[in-house]
């Protein structure tokens, strides 16, 4: 699996699960495990289907679904992502429909739901969640070097849509995985406002392996709006990370 060469002929995005153990700020202690699947329904749909759960006993669950495209991204149609308490209560909520433009986002203070709501003005190019990754993977597997322009759904705490910047690295070594990977760095991208407002707003790393069909190597973000910062480092069977070192030479 990993000696197939990513091209014309690979499938992006890639179906399946992908797992992945979530590690605190600094990389230095496991704190949880998530894995993401993406399948296929009928005619042109995909299905994301998410969930985290880490050992203080929280957990999150995410549904998204999409529009395949053909030599393009897919679209996003809707994202439904909730956080758990320990005790299985509801911490936060995210739901949007790409469609529609509704979207609203919900925290939960002593069982008690505030929620606030927006229409917000949904282009081909936004996303939210997990599916962020999913255009990084198109122009990654198409050779792109330039920034790459998105839209990104988040609660900040309300529902926003924020015009973000992608800038691909090159090709290095990331210390909690095998082989070599190609960062992507996300930030905000709001012209003269970037000084004063991006500081206050979430950004995201992410690492890619393009020996992989560009699978999503892992991340490194925040879990929520002013939420702690985790990082998620792919799972990888024992033999196959002991091949990789060797083939690398590590």
């Amino acid at each position: 699996m990993f000696g197939r060469r990513s091209g014309a002929a690979a499938s992006i995005p890639r179906l399946g699960v992908v797992s992945f153990e979530v590690l605190n700020a600094d990389g230095s202690e496991v704190i949880g495990h998530s894995r993401y699947e993406l399948s296929r329904g009928d005619h042109n749909l995909l299905i994301g289907r998410g969930a985290a759960h880490f050992q203080s006993g929280e957990y999150d669950i995410e549904y998204d679904t999409l529009e395949a495209r053909p030599d393009q991204p897919p679209a996003m149609l809707t994202l439904n992502h909730k956080f758990y308490n320990a005790d299985g209560s509801m911490q936060r909520a995210t739901a949007a429909d790409f469609r529609t433009g509704q979207a609203s986002c919900t925290r939960y203070q002593n069982g008690v739901a505030q929620t606030e709501s927006a229409k917000l003005d949904f282009t081909q190019d936004s996303y939210g969640g997990s599916t962020v990754v999913l255009p990084l993977q198109q122009y990654l597997a198409q050779g792109a070097t330039e920034p790459i322009k998105l839209k990104a759904l988040n609660c900040i705490p309300g529902p926003r849509l924020i015009a973000v910047k992608a800038r691909v690295r090159k090709p290095s070594r990331w210390s909690h995985y095998p082989g070599q990977t190609v960062e992507v760095d996300i930030k905000p991208d709001l012209g003269w406002l970037d000084a004063v407002v991006a500081p206050f707003l979430p950004e995201l790393r992410a690492w890619f392996d393009p020996a992989d069909n560009w699978t999503l190597a892992g991340g490194e973000f925040s879990r929520y709006f002013r939420g702690p910062r985790i990082m998620l480092v792919r799972e990888i069977p024992a033999e196959f990370r002991a091949l990789r070192q060797q083939t690398n030479g590590d």
